[in-house]
């Protein structure tokens, strides 16, 4: 048996392709913040979390995408102005309550 018979691709074809990791991107260290932030804090007013994510060094477009990979609900808040709180996903209870724990765990 030949050397080649036990590799595990084609021969002619060079090595088998190994993907290099890939360092976190913007959007990757966005969500890893946000999925703390509100587990800490629970349901946060939009400006409070735009306002600590610009403070983090987040871009507004990179935390509205994290805010959709992580299925965080915008709930509308009544009064006066359009004010909204940030709510993770899965986090009322049947009884609309906060949850106490906010694990932040649904599919995008």
């Amino acid at each position: 048996m030949s050397s080649r018979a036990a590799t595990s691709h084609r021969p002619g074809c060079g090595p088998a392709y190994e993907p290099r990791p890939r360092a976190p991107s913007s959007r990757d260290r966005a969500t890893d913040w946000l999925r703390g932030y509100l587990a800490q804090r629970g349901p946060v007013v939009s400006t409070r979390v735009i306002a600590d994510a610009t403070a983090a060094g987040i871009s507004l477009s990179t935390l509205r995408k994290a805010r959709i990979d992580l299925n965080v609900r915008l709930q509308r808040v009544s009064g006066v102005g359009a004010r909204h709180t940030w709510i993770c996903c899965g986090s009322i209870n049947q009884s609309g309550v906060w949850a106490a724990i906010c694990p932040l765990t649904c599919e995008a």
